[in-house]
């Protein structure tokens, strides 16, 4: 990561501004990274036409994969305006970084660098961190131009800003009417500066709502927050039982504060991994989930552990459907009492008998799967799973 920085002594900062500035023109392919930092005064005083000429530079490079701009407050609105004419046509840039903006809100820079937000086809992620004037308007002019992309981002991530239920709502919103274009990670961190953070129910229903959009794209959400209650996690398992929704993988809410989550609070999600109420609705609950809780890799009672491993183990999803299916419907108390299997039409018997070798051979064979599940299974269940599931049985065998 090579530097443009007013924290030199004037000649040395000169002198390096001026080598950087040739090798990005130039487009030297050792340039992967670039942070212009603290760029408010000399050698640019005055120089509109070199800010221009460093935007274009920027703009034609095609070898820089990310850019930081740090503690620039002070950097004249036209000089942004100037940089990010000749940045918009850039097209190399996957990671874009803004940090420690006091003066100046953001909402002013963001409406200049719209375009690249959202023409940009390599940006992947977006950073900001530590920007004390982060506020609503800027959220959603930057959530208005990433869903109009073309693809949604990797990820945002904001750290230890200044976040609360409007400027969540101002941020989330607008991806409703566009849910593919959701990012696919969004980070709400907070480390040194908790008190900034101040999210509560109305934010997070905001959230939940998305994430209840069928074609919502999200596949990872972290949020700290001040306080977590079973509310609070019901608004989004109820979210995500409803929608049917396959993106999401991980889901951490992270308190800042207190955390009022009873014993089994956790296991509401239990009916999003593993919906009992029917085979139908079994096989199509959420197989993608499985990272859950107030941090990564925490445990939980019940079988919502099993579950939730299931689904990170196996990328099958289909196996994992039918996997939960077999174990919740045909195992213990769910298990069907023997029926004769005299009647049932030969070419149908073939294609039951076959789903259930299918699901025995993914237990890891007869050796394995009749010690735990007893060698009497199939002539136990196999005539009523088929009279009570047939739809469901052909969907799942396909």
């Amino acid at each position: 990561m090579e530097f443009f920085t007013n924290n030199s002594a004037a000649d040395d900062y000169s002198n390096k501004t001026d080598e950087i500035f040739h090798r990005v023109k130039s487009n030297d392919a050792s340039l992967a990274g670039l942070t212009i930092d603290n760029l408010s005064c000399k050698p640019y005083e005055s120089s509109n036409d070199r800010i221009a000429s460093l935007g274009r530079a920027v703009g034609n490079n095609t070898c820089i994969e990310e850019i930081v701009f740090c503690r620039m407050g002070q950097f004249d609105l036209m000089w942004w305006k100037l940089l990010a004419d000749g940045m918009k046509e850039n097209r190399s840039i996957k990671k874009i970084s803004f940090g420690r903006f006091d003066d100046r809100y953001l909402s002013e820079i963001i409406s200049y660098l719209g375009l690249f937000f959202e023409m940009n086809p390599s940006l992947e992620r977006i950073v900001f961190f530590r920007n004390h004037q982060m506020d609503g308007e800027g959220m959603k002019l930057l959530s208005l131009r990433l869903s109009k992309r073309n693809r949604p981002l990797e990820g945002v991530r904001f750290d230890d800003n200044p976040m609360n239920d409007d400027m969540i709502r101002d941020f989330f919103e607008p991806f409703q009417n566009n849910a593919r274009l959701t990012p696919k990670a969004i980070e709400l961190n907070s480390y040194d500066e908790p008190l900034v953070v101040d999210v509560g129910r109305d934010g997070l229903e905001c959230i939940a709502n998305l994430l209840g959009n069928s074609d919502c794209t999200m596949e990872n959400l972290r949020l700290d927050i001040r306080h977590v209650d079973d509310d609070m996690i019901k608004l989004f398992a109820d979210a995500l039982t409803k929608s049917k929704n396959n993106s999401l993988k991980t889901l951490v809410l992270k308190p800042l504060e207190k955390s009022t989550i009873s014993k089994n609070g956790w296991n509401v999600f239990d009916t999003v991994v593993c919906n009992n109420s029917s085979v139908d609705a079994t096989y199509d609950s959420n197989h993608t989930l499985s990272l859950l809780g107030q941090w990564h890799y925490q445990s939980h009672p019940g079988l919502l552990s099993q579950h939730l491993c299931w689904n990170f183990l196996c990328a099958d999803k289909q196996f994992v459907a039918r996997k939960k299916v077999f174990t919740t419907h045909f195992v213990g108390s769910g298990m069907v009492s023997g029926k004769s299997l005299n009647g049932m039409e030969s070419s149908l018997l073939v294609r039951l008998i076959e789903f259930v070798d299918r699901v025995i051979e993914e237990n890891g064979g007869e050796a394995s799967f009749f010690p735990r599940y007893g060698r009497n299974l199939r002539s136990s269940f196999l005539y009523q799973l088929f009279r009570r599931h047939h739809n469901s049985l052909c969907k799942m065998k396909k």
